[in-house]
């Protein structure tokens, strides 16, 4: 135990000395050395007369994967950061090597005891994204009566609990420098901030945890007449930690915003319905997609509305939907005195095991 605690140490500082490399190529060596650690002024000529944000933005996507996922992250964050890191921030992909053919098939086998060829009707293995995480490939299943039925696989990066486990080291030692050394980063509350991270994207690594995600909202909305909302289909013998199949959403996605405007579905009524769907998610059934940004929402040519990537979802108790609903009213009807208080409220701390 007490061998593989040091050799974890190590790992963390050899962790810590990579962030604070890259951090110093793009112009945060007066930053790394308010913290202790002395670097050279040698920045990056294509980024030495770049503002922050945008330096910030590529250190973050040289760092890789987890910081990636926390730069992503924190684009949803309005609350916490300026716009123009917003706006930045929001400017991140997932440039990551994608898996290898070897690699994907070996996940795969490894999980269920049998090859792609095996287990699915066919089988792309050039993927149809890469992400940190992990990556998405189409195939076909048949049902059965022998129907095609168009599915989509995602595949959990090899070795990538071991990268993030390292990160997320580095990042909890950074956050705790950042209180002691730098005051002024105390009212964003870093180390708080690298515990929240850490609960979510710990959740994400297992992709049964989207599964089970993904049957729960989809039984909320299984009753109604129209099925406006599309929720893909988890096939649970081919799903595990590392694998996950589900039904393929082949609407136009909302980033796509010409495709979009040129569907043939009145528009205004898609908003008006979808509005309606995520409140009733949020305030009926207490349960919010915590990563709803315009590539994970689809619009199909009859109007439906579908919704991927499930591998953040977020949890409301009765309280928490009426802290919320309070807070919106005050907003709504321009109390914005008590809306601060409602919101000072909201994020009192509470017991990170509870559900908000």
């Amino acid at each position: 135990m007490a061998l593989i605690a040091f050799t974890k140490a190590v790992r963390s500082i050899a962790s810590v000395r990579r962030v604070a490399s890259v951090l110093g190529k793009y112009g945060f060596g007066p930053t790394l050395r308010r913290l202790g650690v002395q670097r050279s002024d040698s920045v990056a000529e294509e980024f030495r007369d770049a503002p922050m944000p945008v330096r910030l933005r590529a250190a973050l996507e040289e760092l890789g994967p987890t910081y990636i996922k926390l730069g992503q992250t924190l684009s949803m964050r309005p609350d916490l950061i300026a716009p123009e890191f917003i706006t930045e921030f929001k400017k991140l992909q997932d440039n990551v090597r994608p898996i290898s053919e070897a690699e994907v098939r070996e996940v795969i086998t490894s999980t269920f005891s049998a090859t792609p060829e095996e287990l699915y009707e066919t089988f792309e293995i050039e993927p149809l994204a890469a992400a940190s995480i992990g990556q998405v490939h189409r195939a076909t299943l048949l049902d059965s009566d022998g129907n095609v039925l168009q599915v989509v696989v995602k595949v959990r990066r090899p070795g990538i609990r071991r990268i993030v486990d390292e990160d997320l080291r580095a990042l909890s030692l950074l956050a705790e420098a950042l209180v002691k050394y730098i005051p002024e980063t105390r009212a964003f509350n870093p180390v708080g901030l690298v515990e929240e991270f850490f609960r979510s994207i710990t959740r994400e690594l297992d992709f049964r945890e989207e599964a089970s995600s993904l049957k729960e909202v989809a039984a909320l909305f299984a009753d109604e007449e129209d099925r406006f909302l599309v929720i893909p289909t988890v096939y649970p013998h081919l799903t595990g930690e590392s694998v996950l199949t589900m039904s393929l959403i082949d609407g136009v996605p909302l980033s796509d915003e010409e495709a979009v405007r040129a569907l043939p579905c009145d528009l205004k009524e898609v908003a008006h319905k979808s509005g309606i769907h995520v409140l009733d998610m949020i305030f009926k059934h207490g349960v919010f997609h915590g990563d709803l940004h315009s590539g994970n929402v689809f619009v199909f040519e009859d109007g439906r509305l579908g919704l991927i990537d499930f591998g953040i979802v977020g949890r409301l108790d009765e309280r928490g939907r009426e802290q919320v609903a309070d807070l919106l009213f005050c907003l709504v009807n321009g109390d914005f005195q008590r809306a601060a208080r409602s919101y000072a409220e909201i994020g009192s701390p509470v017991d990170s095991e509870r559900d908000m």
